[in-house]
């Protein structure tokens, strides 16, 4: 994955579906929110990525997981990495969406 971005504006990641380092980075993300909520989603797929610099590089991630009940949901998370940490990812977001559509950006159902 390239490591550049644009300062401040968030920058579309292409391939991220099949790039392993999103991969890493959506299975830590719902690790994180499993272990802080007591959830056992299962990560089935990243939909699409983004990266923005700020202090470090935030990733907004669309990701689809199974949920217990065996039913598929959609969630974008956001995982800030600042590799000069001892912890280097932290988990800033991770907020239920609806479906989202190729062309349309994604509408979150609990952000207000």
């Amino acid at each position: 994955m390239e490591a550049t971005a644009t300062v401040g504006g968030r920058e579309k990641i292409p391939n991220a579906q099949s790039d392993p380092e999103i991969h890493d980075l959506a299975t830590f993300a719902v690790d994180k929110y499993n272990s802080e909520k007591g959830l056992q989603l299962k990560l089935e797929k990243v939909i699409s990525a983004e990266k923005q610099v700020v202090e470090g590089i935030m990733y907004y991630l669309v990701i689809k997981v199974l949920s217990k009940r065996l039913r598929s949901e959609y969630y974008e998370a956001k995982v800030l990495v600042q590799a000069w940490k001892e912890t280097k990812k932290t988990l800033e977001g991770f907020d239920k969406i609806a479906k989202p559509a190729e062309s349309k950006k994604w509408k979150c159902l609990v952000c207000v």
